[in-house]
């Protein structure tokens, strides 16, 4: 197994605080999601880490990885109750992900870093 979410595997969930009365497991298909293979999850040596995530920000990572990132996006949101539901926001995660808007975002923040640091 392993210890976060992801599309490639069942998660066991239990919940606290507001949550406490959560004792389930998460499903990618109950998600909404296509069940990932695991390969599709895997990174290697520091150039190819960050070829992919330039892939993924530029809309052409492996699905299973934009996925997954898009899961923990929207299962954060839900966390700290800008959502009733992890699903609620998981298409608009992926949709900020994969449409430019996230690397805008890394982009404007480098170079406000550039400029001013």
């Amino acid at each position: 197994g392993v210890d976060e979410l992801t599309s490639a595997t069942d998660t066991r969930v239990r919940g606290f605080g507001r949550n406490r009365n959560l004792d389930t497991t998460w499903t990618p298909e109950g998600l909404g999601l296509r069940r990932a293979d695991f390969r599709e999850l895997l990174g290697g040596d520091l150039a190819h880490n960050l070829a992919l995530v330039d892939a993924l920000l530029a809309g052409h990572g492996p699905d299973g990885l934009a996925d997954t990132v898009a899961l923990n996006a929207a299962v954060a949101l839900w966390i700290c109750g800008r959502a009733q539901t992890p699903v609620e926001r998981l298409a608009e995660a992926r949709g900020l992900l994969l449409g430019g808007a996230v690397r805008a975002k890394i982009d404007a923040t480098r170079e406000f870093f550039l400029t001013h640091g």
